[in-house]
């Protein structure tokens, strides 16, 4: 009973600000979970460590909730990069892991690989539309599951699953660009083309298939053979309404990113909508957004531009820096680095252990200060600087400290994806014959330690990066 009450207060402290779940438990406990619809459950990470099961969900509690409340059609996703807490054995090898770090975005590819792996599980394709849930959605109770399987969506096949990209051309991340010139938002909101004569980048880029369709056709394998055994464990029919549960650690940022993303996605809710949702359900009143970084924020824009405006089309592109705009800066000795993930064989090497590395790329230095004004100063590397995917911008100020190591008083970043930021030209419309593109992020807007607000001094207005298609990739589908 102590022991109990005190599990009850730590985790209302550890999971502050965000709500607690006590809806159906046997005894009056709570977890750290909150019902985005009633397909999608929220979770904070279970564990198996008995001193942390007193401020985390205990993996058997949860698991007990689900069997309880969910029978034989529930899923675990899990977006940790950091060490899960429990093996996947203990809930009974129903999880995928689709990791990536944390106070950050994923690569923009994994949120296609896992949108069509969830749509296999809790529903087909694009389903009645589910509104938001004006109260938090509670677990069926045992006496109310409807066992009627005939209008329910059988389980995802070994072969579907996170493999849905091949069977749904809807979902292939294109590399033939040649049919796809102006995509535009109409007003009834459905994407068009209007049309373009001009296709001398398209046509020339129209095969350069490898960046794309290798590194995540593999990933798509590897993730397959990891989730392999989950066909025999949830069957071909199940008795209750299936639900998706996805945790990161805390259950908040990762795990709501990607719940948004598959409303967005999958069941036409607007960015605001999908957020607000996610806010109202986890957090407590006042305490701030469920997805309150912003560089995660900028992925959910992203996800809804992919799904609803240029239909699903999507590949990684590698750009040339052309120059980098720091504008009104507080300093002039100011750092500006670059870095994207290392390299693409990272992606067809995906294992649950094993992650894309981030790789800095660009170092700003002295040498490299070509203009400098009242209002901002511009680097341009002397050198080639190569990006792919998606990259991040890190702004920061050191101060030399004699006594000690440096000191950071001030710094902040951001992620952006090459691909939409180069063919978007205005919101809703995007041109895929753009041969540059640019990225703009205020300082407001930047995330800081650890995905916080908390940037330091206030360095800088503004940042602008600027690059070009690179050049290698027009020569490798010239010469196919």
């Amino acid at each position: 009973m102590v022991a109990q009450l005190v599990s009850y207060y730590l985790r209302a402290a550890v999971a502050s600000p965000k709500l607690l779940y006590d809806h159906g438990m046997p005894n009056g406990e709570v977890l750290d979970m909150a019902y985005l619809t009633d397909e999608l459950l929220i979770s904070a990470g279970p564990t198996n460590d008995y001193r942390r099961s007193f401020y985390r969900p205990a993996t058997a509690e949860l698991k007990q909730y689900l069997d309880s409340n969910h029978k034989d059609g529930w899923l675990v996703y899990n977006f940790r990069a950091e060490p899960s807490g429990y093996e996947d054995s203990d809930l009974d090898n129903r999880v995928v892991h689709l990791p990536f770090r944390d106070h950050t975005p994923p690569p923009f590819f994994y949120i296609p690989l896992f949108i069509e792996s969830i749509r296999d599980h809790v529903g087909g394709a694009n389903p009645a539309k589910r509104t938001p849930p004006s109260t938090p959605p509670r677990a069926p109770s045992s006496d109310s599951v409807d066992t009627d399987t005939s209008t329910r969506p059988l389980a995802p096949s070994q072969s579907s699953l996170l493999e849905g990209i091949s069977s749904d051309p809807s979902l292939v991340p294109t590399t033939d660009v040649s049919s796809l010139q102006l995509w535009e938002r109409s007003d009834s909101g459905r994407s068009h083309s209007s049309g373009s004569d001009d296709t001398s980048l398209a046509s020339q880029m129209s095969v350069n298939s490898q960046m794309s369709q290798v590194s995540q056709a593999s990933s798509q394998s590897q993730i397959s053979r990891i989730s392999g055994s989950l066909q025999s464990s949830i069957g071909s029919t199940v008795s209750a309404p299936r639900v998706a549960v996805l945790h990161c650690k805390a259950g908040k940022g990762r795990s709501g990113l990607m719940g948004c993303a598959f409303l967005v996605a999958e069941r036409g809710w607007s960015v605001k909508n999908a957020a607000d949702s996610f806010t109202r359900v986890r957090m407590r009143p006042g305490f701030g957004e469920g997805v309150s970084i912003q560089s995660q924020k900028r992925y959910l824009n992203y996800t809804y531009d992919w799904a609803q405006v240029i239909a699903r089309q999507y590949r990684d592109i590698k750009v040339d820096l052309d120059y980098i705009r720091v504008w009104k800066p507080q300093y002039s000795d100011i750092v500006i680095t670059l870095s994207d993930y290392e390299n693409d064989s990272d992606r067809a090497e995906y294992s649950p252990s094993a992650i894309p590395e981030v790789k800095k790329r660009y170092i700003s230095s002295p040498e490299d200060l070509t203009n400098e004004t009242d209002d901002y100063i511009t680097f341009r590397p002397k050198e080639t600087v190569s990006l792919t995917g998606d990259c991040r911008v890190k702004v920061k100020h050191v101060v030399a400290n004699p006594f000690s190591l440096p000191l950071v008083d001030g710094q902040g970043d951001a992620w952006f994806n090459l691909f939409f930021e180069t063919f978007r030209v205005r919101e809703g419309a995007y041109d895929f014959h753009n041969t540059e593109g640019m990225f703009s992020v205020s300082w407001s807007h930047m995330d800081g330690f650890r995905g916080n607000f908390q940037k330091g001094m206030w360095l800088c207005e503004r940042v602008e990066v600027g690059w070009r298609v690179a050049q290698s990739q027009e020569g490798t589908a010239q010469e196919s």
